[in-house]
Order: structure tokens, then sequence, then C-alpha cells
């Protein structure tokens, strides 16, 4: 099904729950974001998580907000789990940051967005558990500074219904920012955040 609609053109990045592609929409003619879900456990088959992926990823897609991606299509197909979003240009807060520290405005602006974003977020029923500065991206603004996108919103919730539940903390980038909660086997709360 997503062969027909979404053609790839290039990897994008790679992680441990899967693959983000660049890909062009072709019902409707523009460039999105494919995030592919890798399944590491062949115990776990599609008809185990198919209808819970396509609940949370409707509940991803109704999150409206500037600093979060937006999702427009999810599914299941023959190469697994994956969902679509917008495509934007920009880098990492990681990246960014091995240039140095940013200005003060820059540390306020981006608190505030974020604050903002895990706001509508945490009212939508998501939180994030695991925000890291390779999560989150920065989008040059025409009018200068930048805009804050968190990227990887509802990872969380859909990479155990895939990978098992131990995939968790195993998803996590950096464990030293990890919430220590998680550590326990505590699900993440808003003040995980």
């Amino acid at each position: 099904m997503s062969e027909e609609r979404y053609d790839i053109l290039k990897l994008l990045g790679k992680g441990r729950t899967g693959g983000v592609y660049e890909a062009e929409d072709s019902r409707l003619g523009r460039k999105v974001a494919m995030r592919r879900f890798f399944s590491q456990n062949d115990y776990i088959k599609v008809s185990d998580y198919e209808d819970e992926f396509k609940e949370v990823a409707q509940s991803l897609s109704s999150l409206q907000h500037p600093n979060l991606l937006r999702v427009f299509d999810a599914g299941v197909d023959e190469d697994g789990a994956f969902i679509i979003s917008q495509l934007l240009k920009g880098d990492t807060l990681h990246n960014r940051l091995k240039e140095g520290a940013l200005s003060s405005w820059d540390v306020w602006d981006l608190g505030h967005q974020m604050l903002d974003a895990l706001s509508t977020s945490h009212a939508g029923g998501f939180v994030h558990g695991a925000i890291t500065p390779g999560s989150i991206l920065m989008s040059p603004r025409a009018r200068g500074g930048y805009l804050y996108v968190i990227l990887d919103m509802g990872l969380s919730h859909l990479a155990p219904l895939i990978q098992g539940r131990d995939s968790i903390l195993s998803m996590m980038a950096d464990p030293a920012i990890l919430a220590p909660e998680l550590f326990d086997g505590s699900d993440a709360t808003e003040k995980s955040d």
C-alpha cells in the first residue's frame, strides 16, 4: 500500500527503532518524511500490534502545534509499520550544540517553545519520556531565529508495540539524561518530560 503512494527518495537518518526517509507523496505531490519501524523480535507479529499502532498514530495526528511534527498518515504494510509526517528543513539541536553554546535569547526561546509543545502533547495524552538534543529540530525562520520542533513524539508509545516492552530503555539515545523512574520500569509521566 505505502509503496504505491510513497516513493522513498533517500535515507535521512537511522536509529534504534527504525529509519527516517525523505519520500514523495505521489497522491498529493509533496515531499514528506517516512519513519519505518524495525521489528527486532520475530515473535511479534503485525497482527499483534496493527490496531493499537493505528489508534496511537491517529491520536498523534490530532496533536496540532507548530513545535510538534505533524503526522499525515500511518499504516502497516508488507514491510511493517510506518508513519508519514511533514518534512522540515534544518538540523538537530545536538548537531548545533557541537558548534558551541546557544545565546541566552535562543535558550529562552527554545525553553518557551518546548514547554508550550509539551503542554499540548500532555493534554493530548502523550508523554515523550526521553527528549534529547537529537530529538529537537532547529528549523530556520525567515524573520530570524528558529522554530524548534520535537521530532519523535509518540515514539515511546509506538516502539514497544512493534519491538516489545523491553525496547523502551534500549531506544533511548542517552541513558544519562533519562528520567530516573524509567530505570525502575515505571511509565514516564509529565514530570519525566
